[in-house]
């Protein structure tokens, strides 16, 4: 018996790892946090104000590669009388934190042929006069395409937040949303203002999204 303490030691710490990792990980159950986080996405209207939705696949792999409780990719279009028509690819995802915190476009873009031209800066839009949301924006360039602007942020249900960390940040979240906007170049409208898709969306539509998402 006594040698096999030990034995029966080692058996003990591998069922506490076990069991720690699969609570850590939501392996038997789906927090209520969760559930209403992926209902939530999976109710985003595809009207949102102006702005005209159109949903988009996404491949099975990339689903399965994300660890998403819910994806939605949707093209969002406007047209306005004196700024012309405006596109924004919109994907948002919802699931645990530590797979929502990884991933980012920085990552996963070149593996699709896109690079990176230069490292991610910080925007902060305005929402209600005040600019508590933080979003990363970088360039990203493919052969035989032109140039897009990609923004990237996490929310656990209260504001987004472009953070350095994610994975750290989010750890002890028991859910997290993640998006993804996607735009075109700014240009410059006819009256010599410069015009960001995105950033005419995240205007538009921001506190809509908030509304919609906002978790306690």
């Amino acid at each position: 018996m006594t040698r096999m303490m030990p034995v029966f030691g080692a058996m003990t710490l591998v069922l506490i790892g076990g069991v720690v990792h699969g609570v850590l990980t939501d392996r038997w159950f789906t927090p209520e946090i969760r559930r209403e986080m992926a209902e939530r996405v999976s109710q985003l209207p595809r009207r949102l104000g102006d702005w005209v939705g159109e949903d988009l696949t996404v491949a099975e792999r990339h689903q399965r590669v994300a660890d998403a409780d819910v994806i939605v990719a949707r093209r969002y279009s406007k047209t306005t009388a004196h700024a012309g028509s405006f596109d924004v690819v919109l994907v948002l995802f919802s699931g645990r934190a530590q797979p929502m915190s990884v991933h980012t476009p920085d990552f996963c873009f070149p593996n699709t042929g896109y690079h990176m031209d230069a490292p991610a800066r910080i925007y902060n839009p305005e929402v209600d006069g005040q600019r508590r949301h933080s979003f990363w924006f970088a360039r990203f360039h493919k052969a035989g395409e032109a140039p897009r602007r990609v923004y990237w942020s996490w929310s656990d249900g209260q504001r987004w937040r472009a953070v350095d960390d994610p994975r750290g940040e989010f750890r002890h979240r028991r859910g997290l949303y993640k998006l993804y906007l996607v735009g075109p170049m700014p240009r410059t409208s006819d009256d010599g203002e410069e015009m960001d898709d995105v950033r005419v969306f995240l205007d538009d539509c921001l506190p809509e999204l908030q509304r919609r998402l906002a978790v306690p």
